[in-house]
């Protein structure tokens, strides 16, 4: 019984999310879109702002708890690679950005963190999941879409990040 009714809630909750997002998602080799939004420290970030170089591009929220657990790591990221021309940016999307200004407190977040309370750029992007992140290289094509975060993915993701950078400086 019981499974049924997670069942249904999942079915009803899958068909939302298709009317919620249109069916052309971002994909892997295509141009990352164009777009702007403030950052939670009150600055117009553009995505163009990273042209020429490698981007992690991250979608978040508070209530996640796989966004949380990747927010440190993202952070040792940006430690380890900002000098390679890469930069961790994330977007943030509750819709009270005090949640999220919370969390990059406590957090020290050290990588960009965008606000889109509207969920307009989820929108755009088409997210599959969250967290849904995108490896974007120099070119500005998406190198890469990894949809929900667990420890163990870690490794992989750092070795695609590792590779693109180094395609870059041949």
């Amino acid at each position: 019984m019981l499974s049924s009714v997670i069942f249904r809630a999942l079915f009803v909750l899958n068909i939302i999310g298709l009317t919620l997002y249109p069916a052309n998602a971002v994909e892997t080799g295509d141009q990352v879109p164009k777009f702007s939004l403030t950052s939670a420290d009150g600055k117009e970030v553009s995505i163009s702002d990273f042209a020429g170089k490698v981007v992690y591009l991250d979608f978040w929220a508070s209530w996640c708890p796989p966004c949380r657990v990747s927010l440190p790591w993202m952070n040792e990221l940006q430690n380890k690679y900002s000098s390679d021309d890469f930069v961790v940016v994330t977007i943030n999307l509750d819709s009270d950005s005090s949640k999220a200004k919370r969390i990059i407190d406590e957090q020290r977040l050290t990588y960009p963190v965008l606000l889109d309370v509207q969920g307009k750029i989820a929108k755009l992007f088409a997210l599959p999941a969250m967290p849904t992140s995108f490896l974007i290289g120099r070119n500005g094509k998406i190198s890469l879409v990894h949809s929900a975060f667990r420890n163990e993915d870690k490794e992989s993701l750092e070795t695609s990040i590792s590779k693109l950078i180094k395609e870059g400086t041949k």
